[in-house]
């Protein structure tokens, strides 16, 4: 008798922390990609192919060799190669063992022979056709090659969260020339829209920012959001739906170069004005980005 009852307390402890353990997975599991800074160097052969193979290249390819590709993603961090696992495995059934990653060329810069700074797109997707095209996260990834080595280095657009849900999407908006530097906007588009865990309410932003390309570096010199729609479920008062939208215009001098863009935005609730106003941001000569 005493050792059935002590078999039985056994099986629960067992099972009590098969449960708990189980339970930890799920709660450390990430919902999105991770939102962490991240920075290797990169030498020797891997460094010297690297450089082959974007030092001739005189404009942004389209589609990086597979073998380049996977050259690049061996130096990721273990981060960001299980959190595309993790956030896959979050959606349903269907979806578990087929997480995949792209990797794409946003823009390429190349100064001369000896540096070349390549903007990267880190795509996490399912394999699945349920899931396809419709869903997926992505996060910047800039790639310096010089002389002597590359550097690779991840660029959040967030803090980090254990338990946000937002998978954001990235694209080239235009090139452009501000006062001789090379440089683009790119934009981005946010949204809770996940199939880990659709709930009453939704949220979608977009984003837009500006990054320079110069020989000391990459930098983001300007980021501001252009809309953003949020609807909120209230079973007793009522759905509510808050709206941000903006009027954007770029005044150039002769030679395209931007001196100021000016954003004029609005604040609506339920098809209701609430708030307007008018922001503005000049481009510092001397510090070299948007004020």
């Amino acid at each position: 008798m005493y050792i059935r009852i002590i078999a039985k307390i056994s099986s629960i402890i067992l099972l009590t922390l098969f449960l708990s353990a189980s339970l930890t997975s799920y709660l450390i599991a990430g919902l999105n990609l991770p939102q962490s800074h991240y920075q290797v160097s990169i030498k020797g052969k891997d460094h010297a192919q690297l450089k082959n193979y974007f030092e001739p290249l005189t404009g942004t390819p389209g589609q990086i060799d597979d073998k380049i590709e996977q050259l690049i993603t061996r130096y990721f961090p273990k981060e960001y190669k299980d959190g595309c696992t993790q956030m896959i495995s979050a959606w349903r059934e269907v979806a578990k063992g087929t997480a995949s990653t792209v990797l794409r060329v946003l823009y390429l810069k190349n100064h001369d022979k000896n540096l070349q700074q390549v903007l990267l797109v880190f795509t996490c997707f399912s394999g699945t056709k349920e899931y396809g095209d419709k869903f997926y996260d992505e996060r910047l990834v800039l790639l310096t090659i010089d002389n002597l080595s590359s550097q690779l280095k991840f660029i959040p657009h967030s803090k980090p969260c254990d338990n946000c849900s937002e998978l954001t999407r990235i694209g080239l908006e235009e090139e452009m020339q501000i006062h001789g530097i090379s440089s683009i906007s790119i934009i981005m588009l946010i949204s809770n829209e996940n199939p880990c865990c659709d709930g009453p309410d939704i949220f979608k932003e977009e984003i837009k920012k500006y990054f320079t390309f110069e020989v000391n570096g990459v930098r983001e010199v300007l980021s501001f959001v252009t809309n953003r729609t949020e609807t909120l479920h209230d079973d007793i008062a009522g759905d509510s739906t808050t709206v941000y939208k903006t009027d954007i215009n770029v005044d150039k001098d002769k030679q395209e170069n931007i001196n100021k863009i000016t954003i004029s935005w609005e604040l609506l609730v339920n098809d209701i004005p609430k708030k307007n106003g008018l922001q503005w941001y000049t481009w510092n000569r001397k510090a070299r980005r948007f004020e």
